[in-house]
């Protein structure tokens, strides 16, 4: 998917931003099912861990605290 203008980035970061924040809820959700134990907390906490650090990754270069790549 080619983005042409700085509207469409902005589009973009904007669903790329909601699609997260809806991971980050459901892996929650689905992480109250199990115990501490169990592989799939862990693996969950892992994905919340790396989505929350997309976000904050995106805040970052939204305050132009990081350069472009």
């Amino acid at each position: 998917m080619e983005v042409k203008n700085k509207e469409d980035r902005k589009r973009m970061k904007i669903v790329l931003i909601n699609l997260l924040k809806k991971k980050i809820n459901i892996c929650t959700k689905s992480k109250k099912k199990y115990e501490l134990r169990d592989p799939s907390y862990h693996i969950l906490s892992g994905k919340i861990e790396a989505y929350n650090e997309i976000l904050e990754l995106m805040e970052e270069e939204k305050n132009g605290s990081t350069k472009e790549i």
